[in-house]
């Protein structure tokens, strides 16, 4: 007897719609906290690539059900302040980012690498502004960005493909510096593929 093909086993081939309804999922996850910027890109190119249904299901069947819970986790206040005179901000790693960033430096850099971040909502604000000190930002490709702002010496650079999701969470920048260029790149070393959801 004829072997029964490999999607009998896995679950049939998952339709437009079960792939748009499983991105609404990890999007309020991601917007939710639940999963950091890394794991929701991780998880969106999987499910946009998905041979089969049960491959999309492994994807979020550790997520609530839209619409999620109305009580938030770990609460942040909107708005988080900080300063630095000499020597700049240099942010990576696991952290929950409040709604609003604002860092002020005299003279010093600004590096922040966002792969391993958690938003508390779906759209969020971080506001640079440095007398002397350039801007090195990294952003997951999945996540939705913006800059804004001005520098008086010092180009911007902006590199990466744009999000694969028109409403993922969004990330916006506003680097302001009289001298110090800006960079904003994807997040993690290796290139990752483009995938655009048939709508």
């Amino acid at each position: 007897m004829a072997d029964a093909p490999e999607d009998t086993w896995r679950g049939a081939r998952p339709a437009d719609e079960d792939r748009q309804a499983a991105t609404q999922r990890l999007i309020r996850a991601c917007s939710d906290g639940r999963l950091t910027l890394a794991e929701f890109e991780k998880r969106v190119e999987a499910v946009l690539t998905a041979p089969a249904s049960d491959d999309i299901d492994r994807m979020t069947n550790d997520l609530p059900e839209l619409p999620a819970a109305t009580a938030p986790t770990r609460p942040l206040p909107d708005r988080r302040w900080s300063m630095s005179f000499v020597g700049g901000l240099h942010r990576r790693g696991g952290w929950q980012i409040p709604r609003h960033v604002i860092h002020l430096t005299l003279i010093g850099g600004t590096s922040i690498d966002l792969g391993d971040a958690e938003l508390s909502g779906a759209e969020t604000t971080i506001t640079l502004v440095s007398l002397l000190g350039g801007a090195n930002l990294r952003v997951p490709n999945a996540v939705r960005t913006e800059l804004s702002g001005f520098t008086f010496f010092g180009r911007r650079h902006v590199t990466g493909s744009p999000s694969m999701l028109r409403d993922a969470p969004r990330v916006h920048f506003r680097v302001y510096s009289v001298i110090g260029g800006t960079t904003l790149r994807p997040s993690g070393s290796r290139r990752r593929r483009r995938f655009a959801l048939t709508r």
